[in-house]
Parts: structure tokens; sequence; C-alpha cells
């Protein structure tokens, strides 16, 4: 009886340890806020995910991304246009103030 209660507690002790999993800091991405303090709405184009954000006036958007990645932000809004390219990190956290 003891033999089985210490063989049972092995095999619970065993396939515990196998059964975790690694956790990466912040899921691997990072994250991009884009402020406005432009008078107008304010349109923002990220080209490698195809995907356009529009951020009102005095407004902040959190855009999360994949990290270890270079995006290329296009920023437009009546008589404003900035294209960019920011270089995200895992964790990363980055404030991109628009102003004329």
């Amino acid at each position: 009886m003891f033999l089985m209660l210490i063989f049972v507690s092995g095999i619970i002790f065993l396939t515990s340890c196998n059964n975790k999993k690694e956790t990466l800091p912040c899921d691997n991405n990072g994250t991009v806020y884009v402020l406005n303090k432009l008078d107008t709405n304010l349109t923002v184009t990220i080209t490698q995910s195809h995907k356009t954000y529009t951020v009102h006036k005095d407004e902040n958007s959190e855009i999360v991304l994949t990290g270890n990645n270079a995006y290329t932000f296009q920023i437009s809004s009546i008589n404003y246009q900035k294209d960019t390219t920011f270089f995200v990190l895992p964790c990363d956290n980055i404030l991109i103030t628009v102003r004329q």
C-alpha cells in the first residue's frame, strides 16, 4: 500500500511539471499611443497590418502591435501628412504626439 502511494504521488508530481507553459512578458507585444493635438481628426494607417485608426481631436488612441518588428505609420489630416517608421520591441510603450 505504501509503495502504491509513493508511485501515485510520483506520477502526479511528474505530470504537473510537464504542464507548465513559458510565459513571455507582455505577450511579446508593444504598445503605441497616438495623441492628437491637431484641430481636426487624424487618420493613422499602419502599412504592415493594413489597419486604419481614427484619432479624434485631443484624444489618445492605443495600438497594440507584435514586438520585434518595424512598422510604417502614415499619419494624415487636413493640411498634415507624415510618414514614419518605428521599430517596436516587446513591452515597449511609445507615445506619438501629433501637433502642427
